[in-house]
């Protein structure tokens, strides 16, 4: 993907990153490289909120805002307000729709959860985080009719249902305390969900 801004940059620089697999056969994409964007993994927020972001350049901007978001020792009430500003940027259909960003926002989110609690007694701050949640849910684009983005604090899913053909739907999580990532496993079931006790699941009727 491109470097986040193209001044920075020169020729063909791109972000890389390695697809890594554990021995037990678990996929997981490693940390972003910035390496060939001549100092972009240094960006501040500031350059960041500068940046006019576009679909060209929405994957790797909102890669870098994840990035920027795991270290919340300097987040004040003033950045996380630039930070979730940002977040609101990318929240129409057609942004949300450029492969990566939905899962960059989610973690983005996920990592804000960390921050400090006083910093969310803003109730405009909760607010906007909260619509921005929503926002994904009801915007971002359906894979094979579903949509499931998990991480360690947070998880979206999104169900598309025909009520005359399916009476219910179950919701159905799981986590798994020996993988690295502290990941939720989350799964849809239309019908009969059984042998399924070591998990939780709630049904979610499409009638009334």
């Amino acid at each position: 993907m491109p470097c986040p801004n193209s001044s920075l940059s020169s020729g063909s620089s791109a972000v890389s990153r390695e697809c890594i697999k554990e021995d037990n056969g678990f996929l997981y994409w490693g940390p972003e490289d910035y390496s060939a964007c001549n100092g972009e993994e240094n960006l501040t927020i500031d350059e960041i909120l500068n940046m006019t972001i576009s679909t060209e350049n929405a994957q790797a901007v909102s890669n870098r805002l994840e990035s920027y978001t795991e270290n919340l020792n300097n987040l004040t009430v003033d950045s996380m307000n630039q930070v979730v500003k940002l977040l609101e940027d990318f929240m129409n259909e057609t942004m949300l729709a450029v492969p990566g960003v939905v899962e960059n926002i989610v973690g983005s989110l996920s990592n804000l959860i960390n921050a400090d609690q006083q910093i969310f007694q803003d109730n405009t701050i909760s607010e906007r985080f909260l619509a921005i949640i929503d926002d994904i849910s009801e915007k971002a684009p359906l894979v094979n009719g579903r949509l499931i983005v998990s991480t360690p604090n947070l998880v979206i899913a999104a169900q598309g249902v025909n009520a005359s053909e399916t009476r219910d739907v179950e919701l159905i999580a799981n986590s798994d305390s020996e993988r690295n990532d502290s990941k939720i496993d989350v799964d849809f079931s239309d019908g009969n969900v059984s042998q399924l006790t070591a998990r939780t699941s709630v049904v979610i009727p499409t009638q009334a």
